[in-house]
């Protein structure tokens, strides 16, 4: 394992502050739709900062094909833990 794949096995400070950042691979914790259900895997493609930031996520499925593009808050993702994403 390379030092630079590594991410804690808990939230971080900025995750539990809800602090995303573009091009950070997410999961959903809570399903949105049939199709975007928990575990669904996407990249942040937008950051709408703010007393309650949003987040705008495209997701996709397990052969990287766009399901959804979405706006979701950050109670509805958190940072991926696999280090092969």
């Amino acid at each position: 394992m390379v030092l630079s794949d590594w991410s804690p096995p808990f939230p971080t400070l900025l995750e539990a502050q809800g602090m995303f950042h573009e091009y950070d691979v997410v999961e959903l914790t809570k399903a949105l739709s049939e199709s975007l259900r928990v575990g669904t895997r996407g990249a942040i493609v937008m950051v709408y900062p703010g007393a309650q930031p949003e987040y705008e996520v495209e997701f996709v499925d397990e052969l990287g094909q766009t399901i959804a593009v979405c706006t979701v808050s950050p109670d509805k993702i958190r940072l991926t833990t696999d280090a092969a994403q």
